[in-house]
C-alpha cells in the first residue's frame, strides 16, 4: 500500500514527501463507473497531506527560472520549481496508482497531477452521477 506523510503545517513547496505507515492511500481503484466514490474516498487524504491545492490550482507552478539579477546572461533554475514538481510528481504517481487499467488511457497527455484530476473529472463525472444509486441510475 502507498503511503504519504507531510507535516501537518506544510502547504509550501518545500514539504517532506516520505512514507509513513500511519497515513494509508485510499484503496479503492477508480473505474468508469464509481469516480464520484473514488473522489469521496481521496479528499480527506488529500486534504490531511496539504495536496489538494496542487490539484484545484491554489498551489500553483512557480516559475522554472528565477529572474535575471543585473550582469547576469543566464537565468538560473529556480529551486522552488524543481521542489513543487516533485512533489506534484509523487502525486501524479499516487494518483494513477489508484486507477483500474479502464480509465488510464483518458490520461496519456496529462503532465500534472491538475491534469489528470481535471481529466478524471470531465470524464468521468457525469458517467458516474448517472450510474450512482443516490442519484437514480440504474446498477449494472
Amino acid at each position: 500500500m502507498v503511503t504519504v506523510a507531510s507535516s501537518p503545517s506544510s502547504t509550501s513547496c518545500g514539504t517532506n514527501f516520505l512514507p509513513n505507515n500511519e497515513n494509508h492511500f485510499p484503496s479503492i481503484k477508480l473505474t468508469r463507473t464509481n469516480y464520484l466514490y473514488w473522489r469521496t474516498q481521496l479528499m480527506p487524504f488529500l486534504h490531511d497531506h496539504s495536496l489538494f491545492g496542487y490539484l484545484d490550482g491554489s498551489i500553483p507552478s512557480p516559475p522554472t527560472e528565477l529572474p535575471l539579477e543585473e550582469g547576469q546572461t543566464q537565468p538560473k533554475p529556480n529551486p522552488e520549481f524543481k521542489l513543487w514538481q516533485e512533489k506534484d510528481q509523487i502525486l501524479m504517481s499516487l494518483l494513477i496508482s489508484s486507477l483500474t487499467d479502464e480509465v488510464s488511457p483518458l490520461l496519456v497527455d496529462a503532465s500534472t497531477s491538475r491534469e489528470i484530476w481535471d481529466s478524471l473529472s470531465t470524464a468521468l463525472l457525469s458517467v458516474s452521477l448517472y450510474s450512482s444509486p443516490k442519484a437514480g441510475g440504474s446498477e449494472c
